[in-house]
């Protein structure tokens, strides 16, 4: 009996000197972490931080209920990655802080700085226009002089919104290198889990117990990424994965995301039987539109009555962040956000007897994962069907034009919301013909290089969005100085200009400016060197194109168009005018010409792109296009004295 119970104690003592062990080898290796010498030089290269260790885990209670646990070490090696320095979490009605830690440690790992309460400041999200909002982060600024330095976050959050699950791209900043990186989501059966790996991120590890599944992903030893010019969105990451439910439950309101109609369901009945007008609206409206025959006519005079008698404000208040103010409430207040706008004009062109659904919308990523329904939107627009045309409604917008999105919400697909459900629709697309940018330029050449220039301008499409923005938002003062930032001429002056929008499904900005240039030639002895191309040159290459790796997206297609007639001095003569080219590819087009007569020259520069996705093997030939281009438009007239 004795020597059994000197054996069980021998034991005993053995475990705990191995548990102690491990411990202590655990420490160890953590306390490596904080020293920023045990950093492999692989992973200091060209990086401005290194996150040495990120962990997450996401785990479902039940529909309605997650806790959201992070902890990270990151080192940062210069000014440029100080904003892991900035501790910041996010919380509102249906989200609660529970921990938020932070630790500074100098060079060698010594503690240097504890995050206490008096750091913390708690701040709203809300933007400018908000007028309710509960969207607050608490934030402490933990910067340090001396780099390099490291610092340790814990986080843990309770969430009561399953709307959104979390997206794992822990290198979304290219210039932040990864030694290993962690996320776990655990998830009950009930409420399911799909999720989508993007990049090259490997497969889950998943394990189940009783009922609860776990999913589990790394990386490591992720380096510094060269950001690649007009790669699409989620390729700008990095290796991730996106997770989405397929059912949730907001504030005890239950719902399903496996499908897009689904979703749509969800969203549908949240803001159903919200368009109730008073009689006295409805008979309002009914008068406004009763000698009008043509429907799409009615749209119109509802969509500028709704332009004139409100205005945006944005409403992120509990579950108001997803379901609309009653028309009646927009009707005698006069404002609303996306929701309640577009559902009040929707109550509007229900009373003239038109009907309209609300549309779901991210505005601001191209496109939606067709094939991952999730709640991936941010905004709500108005879409009218009428007889052999649909008419979309930006409803947020009291000087937008009736029919027109743009690159907001335009060419992109949207989430239809109907009594049956959410269907998958797709906004308007501008094709390259409707974004034009016509330019016709009289230049006036003076003997000293200096010059006067007259523009006759035309934009159309997304080409006149941020003109007409600065139209209707801007005094002259200020359009004036926002022409100056624009105009990328090394030394001008504007004497004069004028900008006017017409209004139509493409709407057009005309622009006309008045300019002295100084230098705009340049002499060299008897000669003067004149680039014909003033106001449109390329800049947009592809740099590693052999090596590219990610597919290139042009998003949205153009036609610029310019006609420029230069008048040079008395006394000079043409020596050389830039040959005629031109350029045709799959990717676009481009020609340029030019036309002598008498002391007039008249050149003439055209391009061409439409959207396109092309795979990252097209890069050379796309690079080679923009260098032909390049160069084509700094090709130069040169003038000699007679």
């Amino acid at each position: 009996m004795k020597i059994y119970q000197r054996f069980n104690l021998q034991t005993l003592m053995y475990k705990i000197l191995l548990s102690f062990c491990l411990y202590s080898l655990v420490l160890c290796a953590n306390a490596q972490l904080y020293i920023a010498a045990t950093i492999p030089d692989s992973m200091k290269a060209n990086a401005h931080s290194v996150m040495r260790l990120y962990e997450e885990t996401f785990t479902v209670k039940n529909a309605g209920e997650a806790t959201h646990k992070f902890h990270y070490i990151v080192t940062v090696l210069d000014e440029r990655g100080q904003d892991y320095a900035t501790v910041s979490v996010f919380h509102d009605k249906h989200t609660k802080i529970t921990d938020m830690e932070a630790v500074i440690y100098d060079a060698f790992g010594k503690q240097i700085k504890k995050m206490k309460r008096g750091d913390i400041v708690d701040v709203s999200y809300g933007s400018g226009g908000s007028l309710f909002d509960d969207n607050k982060i608490k934030t402490a600024d933990l910067k340090y002089a001396n780099y390099p330095y490291t610092v340790e976050v814990t986080e843990e959050i309770s969430t009561q919104n399953l709307l959104f699950f979390p997206k794992f791209f822990p290198q979304r900043d290219a210039s932040t290198t990864v030694e290993n990186a962690k996320f776990e989501i655990i998830v009950p059966d009930e409420v399911g889990l799909r999720f989508k790996v993007l990049n090259g991120m490997t497969a889950p590890v998943i394990s189940d117990n009783n009922g609860v599944k776990s999913y589990f992903w790394s990386l490591k030893n992720l380096v510094v990424r060269t950001p690649e010019d007009l790669s699409t969105q989620y390729a700008k990451y990095g290796p991730g994965v996106m997770t989405t439910p397929d059912f949730f439950e907001l504030e005890n309101i239950k719902g399903g995301m496996k499908s897009w109609k689904e979703l749509g369901l969800f969203h549908y009945t949240l803001n159903k039987d919200r368009d109730v007008l008073s009689s006295e609206a409805e008979a309002e409206i009914k008068k406004l539109v009763a000698n009008e025959k043509d429907v799409a006519q009615k749209v119109k005079k509802i969509y500028e009555f709704v332009q004139g008698r409100t205005r945006y404000v944005s409403i992120q208040l509990g579950i108001g962040g997803w379901q609309t103010f009653e028309a009646r409430t927009v009707s005698d207040k006069g404002y609303g956000d996306c929701k309640a706008l577009s559902n009040y004009t929707k109550a509007l062109l229900k009373a003239a007897g038109i009907p309209a659904y609300q549309a779901l919308v991210d505005a601001d990523e191209p496109d939606q994962f067709l094939d991952f329904p999730c709640q991936n939107f941010n905004h709500v627009i108005l879409c009218v069907p009428v007889p052999k045309d649909t008419i979309w409604l930006e409803c947020t917008s009291q000087t937008g034009s009736f029919g027109y999105l743009g690159d907001f919400t335009g060419d992109r697909h949207a989430l239809l919301l109907t009594p049956e459900g959410g269907k998958i629709v797709k906004t308007p697309t501008y094709k390259s013909s409707d974004n034009r940018q016509f330019r016709n330029l009289k230049i006036k050449m003076e003997e000293s290089g200096d010059a006067s220039v007259n523009v006759l301008a035309e934009y159309s499409g997304t080409q006149q969005d941020d003109r007409s923005d600065v139209i209707h938002n801007l005094g002259v003062k200020d359009q004036k100085e926002w022409l100056y930032k624009r105009i990328k001429i090394s030394s001008f002056e504007i004497n004069s200009f004028e900008l006017t929008q017409k209004k139509a499904k493409v709407p057009i900005v005309n622009e006309k400016l008045s300019l002295s240039i100084r230098q705009y030639g340049s002499k060299s002895g008897n000669r003067i060197f004149v680039n014909p191309n003033l106001l449109t040159p390329w800049t947009i290459n592809l740099a590693n194109a052999q090596k590219r790796k990610a597919d290139i997206e042009w998003e949205m297609g153009f036609v610029d168009a310019d006609t420029v007639e230069i008048t040079i001095p008395t006394g000079y003569k043409f020596e050389y005018t830039p040959s005629p080219l031109k350029i045709e590819t799959k990717f676009g087009k481009y020609e340029i010409s030019t036309l002598v007569k008498d002391d007039k020259v008249l050149y003439f520069r055209k391009m061409l792109m439409d959207k396109g996705l092309y795979p990252a093997s097209a890069s050379v030939e796309i690079a080679d296009f923009f260098k032909k281009i390049i160069k084509a438009d700094k090709s130069q007239i040169v003038l000699v004295k007679n």
